[in-house]
């Protein structure tokens, strides 16, 4: 499309959106921006009044009462896109990403998302369903999507853009060995994974990404493109390890808000026995065994594990925080007996509660 005419497009479309930007709903602070390519990012983010466009470093940078956030991008090669973001939320942001009609969209995007905020107790949201400190999204072209951000969280955004062109022409024919772990998401009709990543490995990946970058005038086009090919790899090593290829997500909008709400049930419950499949069910509105199916494909645990993982976590954080017993932590959370919560505890956590214990009583 003609520069003209995309400029055309996003003025009409910010002039559209302009008394959206920023308005609180349902806990949040909007956020539309237009995503087709990573160009309309670019050029959407730079009709902003608070964003300062700093052309000479491929960067933009805000500092607002919502958020304080660096964005830096580069344009690879044709199809080829890698934007980089590091921001403090001051409050709840939902970035709202739309794709208009008028215009093309035929990129994937492949996400680590990096929460280094060790403190906050709500980890980032995508489409409602939780990061953890360090997760991989892909999603295909034309995928419409919401990314909330917590007060507090302080977060690194990598991400690499590739169009239906640079996977058909160049990721196919060139990387054999990636393509054919990936070619069970691309012959699906799944829209996105979701996978983890270790946070020694992804902050690597950080610190390559933010190198070439401060070197932007010296690096060549050879050095960025076995950097982007270096960032699938590393992805599609977890999607192998992880089976994500059994965990597409497939679920409509409706089933997915269904287990959010059993993740949430499950949470505001830790303290106390499980309340069984069943009573889950009926709260959510779905089967039994699709429940246990979709949790499953969401959160990558059966429920009840998921849920003693929850358990046993907040018992930690009491152990460390309160002057109390094993037995009494146990009791908290509906052990029948202190050894049954002991022995949970040391299978999940790899040691036992009266460690944590010695240790408060030899810091103190």
């Amino acid at each position: 499309m003609p520069k003209k005419r995309l400029s055309s497009v996003i003025d009409n479309w910010y002039s559209s959106v302009k008394k959206m930007l920023f308005k609180y709903n349902n806990g949040f602070f909007d956020l539309p921006i237009m995503s087709n390519s990573p160009e309309t990012v670019i050029k959407s983010l730079s009709k902003m009044p608070f964003v300062q466009n700093k052309p000479k470093e491929n960067r933009f940078y805000s500092n607002n009462p919502f958020l304080n956030a660096n964005i830096y991008y580069k344009n690879v090669e044709r199809g080829l896109w890698y934007l980089h973001s590091h921001a403090l939320y001051k409050e709840n942001v939902n970035y709202i990403q739309v794709n208009e009609k008028s215009l093309k969209s035929s990129y994937y995007m492949l996400y680590l998302e990096i929460n280094t905020d060790q403190s906050s107790s709500k980890n980032p949201l995508f489409n409602g369903i939780p990061y953890s400190n360090c997760s991989w999204v892909l999603t295909k072209p034309q995928v419409a999507n919401t990314h909330c951000r917590f007060k507090g969280n302080d977060t690194i955004s990598m991400v690499v853009n590739f169009d239906e062109r640079w996977v058909r022409d160049v990721l196919l024919k060139t990387h054999t060995d990636i393509s054919e772990s990936l070619k069970s998401f691309f012959d699906s009709s799944a829209n996105l994974i979701m996978g983890l990543e270790e946070k020694a490995q992804a902050e690597e990946l950080r610190a390559d990404a933010e190198l070439l970058f401060k070197n932007l005038d010296t690096v060549d086009s050879e050095k960025w493109n076995e950097f982007v090919v270096n960032f699938i790899r590393h992805f599609v090593k977890r999607y192998d390890e992880q089976g994500l290829n059994e965990r597409l997500l497939e679920l409509s909008y409706v089933n997915r808000a269904k287990i959010i709400h059993a993740e949430k049930l499950l949470r505001d419950k830790i303290y106390g026995p499980f309340m069984g499949i069943e009573g889950i069910s009926s709260e959510v509105g779905l089967s039994a065994t699709k429940l246990k199916s979709y949790f499953k494909l969401v959160y990558g645990d059966t429920i009840f594990n998921y849920f003693r993982k929850c358990q046993l976590g907040a018992a930690s954080i009491i152990l460390e925080r309160e002057a109390t017993t094993v037995k009494n932590v146990a009791h908290i959370f509906g052990y029948e007996s202190s050894s049954k919560f002991t022995a949970a505890f040391k299978k999940e956590l790899g040691y036992l509660p009266s460690e944590i214990l010695k240790k408060v009583v030899h810091d103190v």
